[in-house]
């Protein structure tokens, strides 16, 4: 029998290797520096964090059809190689390509394995705390900017912005390679002491082994997806909005703006651990609903925010319900579609993450073309959620029916 401690030792790993990995949130702070030092573009430069998520994608993909078959471990030395390698080596590039190879392909790959080695390890150390254990794992990437946005800013004001990023990439590695090795998968058949799975009921979802081939051929995966997406855009818009947002509703300032983007970050780890924890107790269906709800409600709201206190109120929630999301639908895949290939299964609903990644940010950008004001944006999140709303409870009528069939058939 595994120790009870192992698992939670397994787990402190695990948030030690995400805030590294959570690291990509702090890129915007290099933009300015890059462009000044190179001569770039700002479209340039945003192209590279672009291209990571991409890159991302397919090494999520990757990554999910090795984890069966090579283990957590071994793809999270990859992970750490790649990850803090790429991070190291960008600080050597001195021309686009470089950057885009360095940066977007490299590190991409390391976060891409590193991701998917986390998301899928957690529920098979955890089937009895999923929420809970995706709330700390997953929060912890949401709070990495507050160690190393202000580490980030001190290494440019010391040593520039090819400096910062060796400095940044071997931080990364040591941090990584002294925790890594600690990672592992349980034993064929292990769980927990005294628990055993809980019966296939709306609120716990399915709980059917189903493989990737077979999870693509369900609609249930094409509404979570559908979900998954929507639900995210919103906190994608406010992730690279934000400021202009603000100055647009309430006047607010630079140092304002800055501000901001830490209260994203502690709220989104206040989600993540919140409304995994409870999503423990109601059913991670019952938490999709109660977040998606929020979220139709505070993007709506948005519409009549007029002052400072109000703007931090809604943003803050649209922080919180970003940070629940991105927690609780690990644990949703794996409930619905089960945890033997969790990692292959997840890497494909991960899309839905990576599409709002870029549709968020792009369509408020357009709509503040077009129209001059972000006011448009807030109704087309609305719209989105209350659309990720319906896609919500047609899942959750067919596991209803499922349930039933299941029931009768006994």
């Amino acid at each position: 029998m595994v120790k009870e401690r192992n698992r939670w030792v397994i787990l402190a790993a695990l948030v030690i290797n995400n805030i590294c990995l959570g690291a990509t949130y702090v890129w915007s702070i290099f933009n300015a520096p890059l462009m000044e030092a190179n001569g770039w573009q700002l479209s340039q430069v945003s192209l590279a964090y672009s291209m990571l998520l991409l890159v991302t994608f397919f090494a999520n993909l990757v990554s999910g059809q090795l984890q069966n078959k090579v283990g957590p471990r071994k793809l999270m030395l990859v992970a750490l190689i790649f990850w803090g390698g790429g991070w190291f080596l960008t600080g050597f590039a001195r021309s686009l390509p470089q950057l885009y190879i360095f940066f977007s392909l490299i590190v991409g790959i390391g976060t891409g394995f590193g991701y998917n080695t986390v998301v899928s390890t957690i529920p098979r150390w955890f089937p009895d705390r999923k929420g809970l254990a995706n709330g700390l794992v997953i929060g912890a990437s949401g709070l990495s900017p507050l160690p190393f946005a202000p580490l980030g800013y001190f290494l440019l004001e010391r040593f520039g912005v090819q400096n910062s990023f060796k400095g940044l990439g071997a931080i990364f590695l040591v941090l990584m390679a002294a925790t890594f090795w600690l990672i592992t998968a349980p034993p064929k058949g292990w769980k927990p002491e005294g628990w055993e799975p809980p019966v296939a009921t709306v609120k716990t979802g399915i709980l059917q082994e189903k493989r990737t081939g077979e999870m693509v051929k369900d609609p249930v995966f094409y509404l979570l997806w559908f979900v998954l997406m929507t639900g995210a855009t919103a906190g994608m818009i406010m992730t690279g909005h934000a400021s202009g947002i603000g100055q647009e509703l309430v006047g607010m300032t630079g140092s304002q703006g800055a501000m901001m983007v830490s209260l994203l970050a502690v709220m989104s780890f206040a989600g993540r651990l919140i409304m995994g924890s409870l999503s423990d107790k109601i059913g991670r269906y019952r938490t999709v609903l109660a977040i998606i709800i929020i979220t139709a409600a505070d993007m709506f709201f948005f519409g009549v925010v007029h002052s400072f206190p109000t703007f931090v109120l809604a943003l803050s929630v649209v922080g919180f319900c970003f940070g629940s999301i991105m927690s609780v639908f690990p644990a949703l895949c794996s409930d619905t579609f089960g945890v033997t290939h969790m990692s292959s299964n997840w890497s494909v609903m991960y899309s839905g993450y990576t599409v709002a990644s870029f549709i968020g940010p792009m369509s408020a950008a357009k709509c503040v073309e077009a129209f001059g004001s972000y006011v448009n944006v807030f109704v087309l999140s609305g719209v989105l959620a209350a659309l990720a709303l319906i896609a919500l409870l047609a899942a959750m009528r067919i596991n209803s029916r499922r349930v039933a069939q299941k029931a009768a058939a006994k």
